[in-house]
């Protein structure tokens, strides 16, 4: 059984889902995104560095948008933090069960 995730797959399914619902926003700027449940800090930086800028394209972000991604701690790596900082994202909620 493979262990990697289909980030690719996963990413054009979840454009796909925004192109369907972005005419729900009417042209108001995010002022947040939550990337939470599931272990999002499982996906790379790379996944967010095409994710984030994909949802821009889309939807127009607010100047001061607070870009969250939740994260174990034990799913994290400094260079993923780095990673996840260069996307985009801007705050961790470290969930510590």
């Amino acid at each position: 059984m493979s262990k990697e995730i289909p980030e690719q797959a996963y990413l054009a399914q979840l454009l796909k889902d925004l192109d369907y619902d972005s005419a729900y926003a009417q042209g108001r700027p995010l002022k947040s995104i939550f990337f939470g449940g599931g272990t999002p800090s499982l996906m790379s930086g790379e996944f967010y560095q095409s994710l984030i800028p994909a949802i821009a394209q889309r939807i127009p972000f607010a100047d001061d948008i607070e870009i969250t991604l939740e994260a174990n701690p034990g799913t994290t790596e400094a260079e993923r933090f780095k990673a996840y900082a260069e996307s985009g994202i801007n705050r961790l909620s470290l969930g510590v069960q």
